[in-house]
């Protein structure tokens, strides 16, 4: 097995969306990081198949295969932006504030706290990606 780091070689190229459910509503927040990286366990010593020159969209959970085994969050810094789609749920404008305010008092514990669930992450990668490998047999 190898492990390798895989990351946006630009800055502002991480997106996070996080699904949250609650009885029959759905809401989600996405987040775009500056910066972060994902670490890949591959099943033998040869390199992920990725296209490392661009990228449109890449879902880094879509990885895993064959050859990918795990694909493990290893850090986002510096989140840039933020916002919440509600989906038209229903929600009063009094919810969505105190979901706002619970996420701004303790991001996932708080919203939790509410009664949502989190159901569901997708991480995406913009643009040129890094590889590098950081075990050695």
């Amino acid at each position: 097995m190898a492990v390798w780091t895989l990351a946006p070689a630009y800055k502002k190229s991480i997106e996070e969306i996080m699904f949250w459910q609650k009885d029959d509503k759905t809401i989600v927040f996405r987040q775009g990081w500056r910066g972060g990286s994902v670490i890949l366990t591959t099943v033998d010593d040869n390199p992920p198949d990725i296209d490392l020159e661009g990228n449109d969209e890449l879902n880094v959970f879509d990885l895993i295969d064959d050859h990918i085994v795990d694909v493990d969050l290893d850090s986002f810094w510096d989140g840039c932006w933020s916002e919440w789609d509600w989906n038209e749920q229903g929600l009063t404008e009094e919810e969505i504030e105190e979901i706002e305010a619970a996420w701004d008092e303790d991001s996932y514990e708080g919203v939790e706290e509410l009664g949502w669930n989190n159901i569901d992450n997708e991480t995406y990668f913009y643009g040129e990606l890094t590889l590098e490998r950081v075990n050695e047999n």
